[in-house]
């Protein structure tokens, strides 16, 4: 899983220095492969209203339960990159 922004604006009220990760994380989230265009994963990520995806391989995009992890594409990198 992974740990976003949006995770710990949701359960900032509810977090202690005992609060475990697996309690705040997304446990499945979005993934896109390295070989998808740009403009996709920023129709994604607008579509879904989220800022950042994982990337994977091709290969690993298709099994999703287990990949290994490529990067991570954030939405401000497209947008300063000049894409609508």
């Amino acid at each position: 899983g992974i740990v976003t922004d949006g995770d710990l604006r949701r359960d900032m009220r509810v977090l202690s220095k005992k609060t475990n990760l697996q309690k705040l994380m997304t446990k499945k989230p979005m993934l896109v492969s390295e070989n998808m265009p740009a403009t996709k994963a920023l129709a994604i990520m607008n579509e879904k209203k989220i800022t950042s995806l994982l990337v994977t391989s091709d290969n690993d995009f298709k099994r999703k339960n287990n990949f290994k992890l490529k990067g991570i594409i954030h939405i401000h990198f497209l947008l300063q990159h000049g894409l609508k």
